[in-house]
């Protein structure tokens, strides 16, 4: 934002798979780990937390899912990325257990953050044994949609069941 304040999760140097993730990421995803670790200590297990989010939101979620708070639910990501050397993918290559499943959808035609580099990144999380599925959306632009959000709610209801418990 050339030195302006900003109200994104974490700093990047640019909207670029090619920017690399810095400590930012880290010292938001810790604040964002105790504030999931108070719910849990309301009584919500963790596994039916799912984490999720639409732009930077998503990348973030992205990260907390599969780098620091692995036995959630699930996680989504709506037009969201990765950077190319994102740490996220180190520590799935380091262990890949207890990773939940993901969904991720983005529109085609996305002109902020590329389509290509969505779908890589659901490629290469894919690869190192992220299980889930990714949503083309035909003419949408960096934004979401009824039919998306449709299935992103269906998804959700089917890791994370209505219980009369709660």
């Amino acid at each position: 934002m050339m030195g302006n304040l900003s109200t994104v999760w974490y700093d990047r140097s640019q909207i670029s798979p090619n920017s690399p993730d810095n400590d930012t990421v880290g010292a938001m995803a810790t604040q964002l780990a105790e504030l999931v670790q108070c719910e849990v200590d309301l009584g919500i297990p963790l596994n039916r937390i799912i984490i999720g989010g639409f732009s930077m939101g998503g990348g973030m979620a992205l990260h907390l899912g599969y780098k620091h708070l692995r036995g959630i639910a699930g996680v989504f990501a709506m037009s969201s990325f990765l950077s190319e050397q994102s740490t996220v993918y180190e520590a799935l290559e380091k262990d890949n257990s207890g990773i939940p499943p993901l969904f991720m959808s983005h529109g085609e035609i996305d002109t902020l953050v590329d389509y290509s580099w969505g779908e890589a990144t659901f490629r290469r999380l894919k690869e190192l044994g992220v299980q889930g599925q990714f949503h083309r959306v035909p003419g949408l632009l960096h934004e979401m949609d009824n039919d998306t959000l449709t299935k992103l709610c269906a998804w959700i209801t089917s890791l994370v069941p209505q219980s009369s418990a709660l």
